[in-house]
């Protein structure tokens, strides 16, 4: 009885990770995700995230007292342009905060900058590109 019980466990195991290895994500669909902000809450900050197609992320950092954080998910390319909707909170206080989402259409390793408001005052530098594994 223990032999057969042993054996339902280690099949099971087995079945397990072979499932695991059939949901993870080949490095095909991996990418490194850079957003630069230039902004009256942040000067020269940026973050990278590494980020999976058709996945949701989010990543926050801190610089200096001001919370970061950016989210979104990166859907597969169409024409070889990855379609994002990419939040950006930059958190000082409840009173001095911003958050947008903008509609991207991201070309790997070719920047895209713009921002809310007016660029030059809110600026925002998105790169995608491969992930170096």
């Amino acid at each position: 009885m223990n032999r057969v019980l042993s054996m339902v466990i280690l099949i099971t195991v087995a079945a397990g990770l072979l499932a695991g290895c059939a949901h993870s994500p080949t490095s095909s669909d991996q990418y490194t995700l850079t957003v630069k902000l230039n902004t009256p809450y942040n000067q020269e900050f940026t973050i990278a995230t590494p980020v999976v197609l058709n996945r949701p992320f989010e990543e926050t950092r801190l610089n200096g007292e001001i919370k970061n954080t950016i989210s979104g998910v990166l859907n597969q390319p169409i024409d070889s342009k990855y379609p994002i909707n990419l939040t950006v909170s930059e958190w000082k206080s409840e009173k001095s905060n911003i958050k947008d989402t903008t509609e991207l259409n991201l070309e790997l390793d070719k920047p895209w900058s713009g921002g809310p408001v007016s660029s030059f005052v809110y600026l925002r530098t998105v790169t995608l590109s491969k992930k170096k594994l």
